[in-house]
């Protein structure tokens, strides 16, 4: 799924990155690659190209390789996930191959275009990139059918089943289950699915509470219920693993708590251990050191997080303070405080580091100079809040301090990162916008979109219709009208499902016409005139809408530090400002 045009431009020589063109940056959270895009073409063996080779990266939802799959079939979406990091990578790899090999089976053209995963996500929730690219491809007609290895790949919720099912018949898309060989958009599918889904969503809170029980069992033989604080290490026995002091770590947890009573902030102790070399606590073999961070040792006292709250270090082993939940809404999990009554406490005074008397002078400390953290984080504030990354260490460039300037919060906060440099947050900002306005307005740029666009149109009006989900739609009417004749069902129901599976039909119909009628190209400057009039406007009146419509044409922008100052790298994507429809007829394929 190539974007439609980057382009590069540096503050201070202003011509395209180099490096850039030649690697490619990724758009941040997109799993989007920025090659040009290729034709979407049938892979029947007379005229298909080979797959290509990507490396699949489930967190941002990249798409994987996927054999070849012969014959002119339905043309088809495929999706894979696995959940958790003791799974093998290769199974995305296992989960293709078996979809390859149904395929056939199921009348299916297999689209490397359209191969979309997640790794390390749970199906209990929306929020993952692979999955969320996939349904806007759908909503864009740019595929049938979607195939998978099971259902519980795609939906272990059984509100996201039943109501990404109810669009996805909607839209004409069918769902293919390799596990169960049923098309989970027909009726006895759909009533498969559904018992299914009951089941996978059971399974679930079965696990999590048969998981928090034998935690709470080891918690009260005095073993580890899991996991390990800051100045411990685990020791194995016959019945689990047990916590005991790690003397090196020890005594820097005994020092945090020292600086800390002496009248160092976390931020100044925290520099002081990255200048040294400490590694953190999250820190492992193999992996990037990132540093220590100020939350590591202030925490959260309410939740009993952070170094300088928690009791193990007085040899209190607490647990069930608090449980990590999912907004249903984002798909965050964060941390809720238990009722006090739900509370487990074990006294373990051979896990003791830090005397009473320094617990309490920290307490105390603490509690007089108020460090009470709020229960959630302020939405940014600023315009380019999210865009910025230091091009040295990849933290984020944030306001540090009042200065009102964009810093490295890895060089400010952490003391990770040698870069040093300031951006003044109003110069910065009006360059971008000016930037991009310029850019968007070029008509250099415009050609290159135009011309895209083009492409795309002439690729929609060529490929031959698929008329299945439009008669199987007509149908469904055809039967609903005959079920309200004979009276069988409750009429109020059945006039209720004629009326969604006629706007179905209506919806698909204007679908098969839309997608070979001309895209008027004349409208494209138009589009990109309004667009940065919009922008103009919500830069004044609504920063969070401005900062989106940013994020929409702009990848990451890189603040790279030189001797004279900082290069300013911006990378964008000019289909980002289309409509769903001109998006999909040429600016993503």
């Amino acid at each position: 799924m190539g974007r439609a045009h980057p382009y590069n431009v540096r503050a201070t020589e202003g011509t395209p990155s180099a490096d850039a063109q030649r690697k490619g940056h990724q758009r941040q959270g997109r799993g989007r690659d920025h090659r040009p895009p290729r034709h979407h073409r049938c892979r029947c063996g007379s005229h298909s190209r080979g797959s290509v080779e990507r490396s699949p990266d489930g967190a941002r939802g990249t798409r994987s390789p996927i054999p070849r799959s012969g014959g002119c079939g339905m043309m088809a979406a495929v999706y894979a996930r696995y959940s958790s990091s003791l799974q093998r990578p290769t199974s995305i790899e296992d989960q293709l191959a078996l979809c390859r090999q149904a395929a056939p089976r199921f009348g299916l053209n297999l689209l490397d275009e359209h191969i979309y995963t997640d790794v390390e996500r749970s199906g209990a929730t929306t929020h993952r990139p692979g999955y969320q690219q996939l349904l806007e491809a759908a909503r864009r007609g740019a595929f049938r059918a979607i195939v998978v290895e099971a259902q519980d790949r795609l939906w272990r919720d059984q509100g996201e089943l039943h109501g990404a099912l109810k669009r996805l018949r909607f839209l004409g898309i069918r769902v293919f289950s390799v596990e169960t060989g049923t098309d989970l958009t027909e009726t006895a599918g759909h009533l498969l699915a559904s018992f299914k889904g009951v089941m996978d969503e059971h399974y679930l809170e079965s696990l999590r509470e048969k998981t928090r029980r034998g935690m709470l069992g080891q918690v009260r033989r005095g073993m580890s219920p899991g996991g390990h604080p800051y100045g411990y290490r685990s020791e194995p026995t016959g019945m689990g693993s047990r916590r005991v002091v790690a003397p090196e770590k020890a005594l820097m947890v005994v020092r945090i708590f020292e600086l800390y009573a002496a009248g160092h902030s976390p931020k100044e102790i925290v520099k002081q251990l990255n200048r040294e070399g400490i590694k953190p606590p999250f820190w492992r073999e193999g992996k990037p050191n990132r540093g220590w961070t100020p939350s590591t040792i202030n925490g959260q006292r309410s939740l009993a997080l952070g170094i300088l709250n928690n009791p193990i270090y007085i040899g209190q082993q607490v647990w069930n303070r608090v449980r990590k939940v999912t907004e249903p809404d984002t798909g965050r999990r964060v941390w809720r405080r238990q009722p006090k009554a739900e509370w487990v406490t074990a006294s373990l005074p051979e896990l003791r580091i830090v005397s009473d008397e320094l617990w309490q002078a920290v307490q105390a400390r603490r509690e007089a100079l108020g460090h009470r953290w709020s229960r959630g984080c302020a939405p940014p504030r600023y315009l380019l809040s999210g865009l910025l990354v230091c091009g040295a260490c990849g933290a984020a460039y944030s306001i540090v301090g009042g200065s009102g300037k964009y810093g490295c919060t890895g060089h400010y906060y952490r003391g990770v990162c040698g870069n040093k440099v300031l951006v003044k947050r109003a110069v910065l900002e009006e360059w971008i916008i000016g930037l991009v306005r310029d850019r968007l307005l070029s008509p250099d740029q415009l050609a290159l979109l135009v011309a895209r666009v083009e492409e795309g149109w002439r690729r929609r009006a060529t490929a031959p219709p698929d008329p299945g989900p439009l008669r199987a739609a007509e149908a469904e009417v055809g039967r609903l009208l005959e079920a309200v004749r004979l009276g069988r069902g409750e009429i109020p129901e059945l006039v209720k499902m004629i009326e969604e599976t006629k706007a179905r039909v209506d919806f698909l119909r204007r679908e098969r016409d839309r997608s070979r009628e001309p895209v008027d190209l004349r409208l494209l400057p138009d589009l990109a005139r309004r667009y940065v009039e919009k922008l103009g406007v919500l830069v004044q009146t609504d920063v969070a809408r401005a900062r989106e419509m940013l994020r929409r044409v702009l990848e990451p922008i890189r603040i790279e530090p030189r001797e004279s100052g900082a290069v300013v790298v911006v990378r964008g994507d000019l289909s980002g400002m289309l409509p769903v429809g001109l998006a999909g007829a040429g600016g993503r394929t």
